[in-house]
Protein backbone atom coordinates (compact mmCIF):
# COMPACT_ATOMS: atom_id res chain seq x y z
CA UNK A 1 0.00 0.00 0.00
CA UNK A 2 2.86 2.36 0.83
CA UNK A 3 4.55 1.54 -2.49
CA UNK A 4 1.37 2.28 -4.41
CA UNK A 5 0.94 5.61 -2.61
CA UNK A 6 4.57 6.52 -3.29
CA UNK A 7 4.20 5.68 -7.01
CA UNK A 8 1.02 7.77 -7.26
CA UNK A 9 2.83 10.69 -5.59
CA UNK A 10 5.78 10.38 -8.01
CA UNK A 11 3.49 10.26 -11.05
CA UNK A 12 1.56 13.29 -9.82
CA UNK A 13 4.77 15.18 -9.10
CA UNK A 14 6.19 14.57 -12.60
CA UNK A 15 2.90 15.45 -14.30
CA UNK A 16 2.76 18.73 -12.34
CA UNK A 17 6.38 19.50 -13.29
CA UNK A 18 5.67 18.74 -16.98
CA UNK A 19 2.55 20.94 -16.97
CA UNK A 20 4.45 23.75 -15.26
CA UNK A 21 7.23 23.53 -17.83
CA UNK A 22 4.75 23.72 -20.72
CA UNK A 23 3.07 26.75 -19.15
CA UNK A 24 6.44 28.42 -18.60
CA UNK A 25 7.49 27.90 -22.24
CA UNK A 26 4.13 29.15 -23.51
CA UNK A 27 4.25 32.25 -21.27
CA UNK A 28 7.77 33.02 -22.51
CA UNK A 29 6.65 32.68 -26.13
CA UNK A 30 3.63 34.91 -25.49
CA UNK A 31 5.82 37.52 -23.80
CA UNK A 32 8.21 37.45 -26.77
CA UNK A 33 5.32 38.00 -29.22
CA UNK A 34 3.98 40.93 -27.20
CA UNK A 35 7.44 42.50 -26.91
CA UNK A 36 8.09 42.22 -30.65
CA UNK A 37 4.64 43.58 -31.47
CA UNK A 38 5.08 46.62 -29.24
CA UNK A 39 8.55 47.31 -30.64
CA UNK A 40 7.34 47.04 -34.25
CA UNK A 41 4.36 49.29 -33.63
CA UNK A 42 6.39 51.97 -31.85
CA UNK A 43 9.29 52.01 -34.34
CA UNK A 44 7.13 51.96 -37.47
CA UNK A 45 4.69 54.58 -36.15
CA UNK A 46 7.51 56.98 -35.19
CA UNK A 47 9.14 56.64 -38.62
CA UNK A 48 5.89 56.98 -40.57
CA UNK A 49 4.77 60.00 -38.56
CA UNK A 50 7.77 61.98 -39.83
CA UNK A 51 7.93 60.38 -43.28
CA UNK A 52 7.68 62.29 -46.55
CA UNK A 53 7.18 61.17 -50.17
CA UNK A 54 5.68 57.84 -49.12
CA UNK A 55 5.26 55.07 -51.68
CA UNK A 56 3.23 52.10 -50.46
CA UNK A 57 2.90 48.63 -52.02
CA UNK A 58 1.36 45.55 -50.37
CA UNK A 59 4.79 44.31 -49.22
CA UNK A 60 6.81 47.50 -48.68
CA UNK A 61 6.79 51.16 -47.73
CA UNK A 62 9.43 53.55 -49.06
CA UNK A 63 9.78 57.12 -47.79
CA UNK A 64 12.17 59.88 -46.92
CA UNK A 65 12.85 60.02 -43.19
CA UNK A 66 13.16 63.16 -41.05
CA UNK A 67 16.79 63.56 -42.17
CA UNK A 68 15.74 63.44 -45.84
CA UNK A 69 17.33 60.01 -46.45
CA UNK A 70 15.61 57.13 -48.25
CA UNK A 71 14.23 54.62 -45.78
CA UNK A 72 11.38 52.17 -45.48
CA UNK A 73 10.07 48.81 -44.39
CA UNK A 74 9.60 45.60 -46.34
CA UNK A 75 8.56 41.98 -45.87
CA UNK A 76 11.01 39.29 -46.92
CA UNK A 77 10.91 35.63 -45.99
CA UNK A 78 7.99 36.16 -43.59
CA UNK A 79 9.88 38.77 -41.56
CA UNK A 80 9.64 42.56 -41.29
CA UNK A 81 12.81 44.49 -42.13
CA UNK A 82 13.75 48.14 -41.85
CA UNK A 83 15.61 49.51 -44.88
CA UNK A 84 18.82 51.22 -43.76
CA UNK A 85 21.38 53.39 -45.57
CA UNK A 86 23.53 51.80 -48.29
CA UNK A 87 21.04 48.99 -48.94
CA UNK A 88 21.49 47.33 -45.54
CA UNK A 89 18.54 45.93 -43.65
CA UNK A 90 17.64 45.40 -40.01
CA UNK A 91 15.18 42.68 -38.92
CA UNK A 92 12.36 43.87 -36.67
CA UNK A 93 10.68 40.48 -36.23
CA UNK A 94 11.93 36.96 -35.64
CA UNK A 95 14.23 35.48 -33.06
CA UNK A 96 17.14 33.72 -34.74
CA UNK A 97 18.33 31.16 -32.23
CA UNK A 98 21.60 30.54 -34.07
CA UNK A 99 20.28 27.52 -35.94
CA UNK A 100 19.34 29.44 -39.08
CA UNK A 101 15.57 29.64 -38.52
CA UNK A 102 13.23 31.53 -36.26
CA UNK A 103 10.25 30.51 -34.19
CA UNK A 104 8.49 33.84 -34.83
CA UNK A 105 7.24 34.76 -38.29
CA UNK A 106 4.70 37.06 -39.98
CA UNK A 107 1.37 35.96 -41.46
CA UNK A 108 -1.31 37.98 -43.22
CA UNK A 109 -4.07 39.50 -41.10
CA UNK A 110 -7.05 37.96 -42.84
CA UNK A 111 -6.91 38.94 -46.50
CA UNK A 112 -5.35 42.34 -45.76
CA UNK A 113 -2.06 43.34 -47.41
CA UNK A 114 0.85 43.96 -45.07
CA UNK A 115 0.97 47.66 -46.02
CA UNK A 116 -1.78 49.84 -47.48
CA UNK A 117 -3.08 53.40 -47.69
CA UNK A 118 -6.43 54.63 -46.47
CA UNK A 119 -6.66 58.16 -47.84
CA UNK A 120 -3.63 59.94 -46.41
CA UNK A 121 -3.18 57.36 -43.63
CA UNK A 122 -0.59 54.60 -44.01
CA UNK A 123 -1.55 51.25 -42.51
CA UNK A 124 0.50 48.21 -41.51
CA UNK A 125 -1.29 44.98 -40.49
CA UNK A 126 0.00 41.49 -39.88
CA UNK A 127 -0.02 38.71 -37.33
CA UNK A 128 3.09 37.54 -35.49
CA UNK A 129 3.01 33.76 -35.02
CA UNK A 130 5.13 31.56 -32.78
CA UNK A 131 5.87 28.41 -34.76
CA UNK A 132 6.41 26.20 -31.67
CA UNK A 133 3.38 27.16 -29.58
CA UNK A 134 0.98 28.38 -32.27
CA UNK A 135 0.34 31.62 -30.35
CA UNK A 136 -0.56 34.66 -32.45
CA UNK A 137 -0.45 38.41 -31.84
CA UNK A 138 -1.93 41.08 -34.13
CA UNK A 139 0.41 43.95 -35.03
CA UNK A 140 -1.30 47.01 -36.52
CA UNK A 141 -0.25 50.62 -37.11
CA UNK A 142 -2.15 53.53 -38.64
CA UNK A 143 -0.09 56.68 -39.12
CA UNK A 144 -0.86 59.99 -40.78
CA UNK A 145 2.48 61.50 -41.82
CA UNK A 146 2.92 65.11 -40.79
CA UNK A 147 4.06 65.97 -44.34
CA UNK A 148 0.63 64.94 -45.63
CA UNK A 149 -1.13 67.03 -42.98
CA UNK A 150 1.00 70.03 -43.96
CA UNK A 151 0.27 69.44 -47.67
CA UNK A 152 -3.47 69.23 -46.99
CA UNK A 153 -3.46 72.41 -44.91
CA UNK A 154 -1.11 74.45 -47.09
CA UNK A 155 -1.24 72.80 -50.52
CA UNK A 156 2.46 72.04 -50.56
CA UNK A 157 4.95 69.65 -48.95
Amino acid sequence: MYTTAALVMIVLFFSIVAQGTRLYVRAGARHNLLRQTMACEEIVYADLRYAADCRVTPSQILFKNAAGEESGYFISGRHLYRRLDHGNRQPLTGNDNGEGYTNVYIAHYGKEPYFSEDGDTICMRFVLVNRRTGDEQICAVRALPLARIWRNDHGET
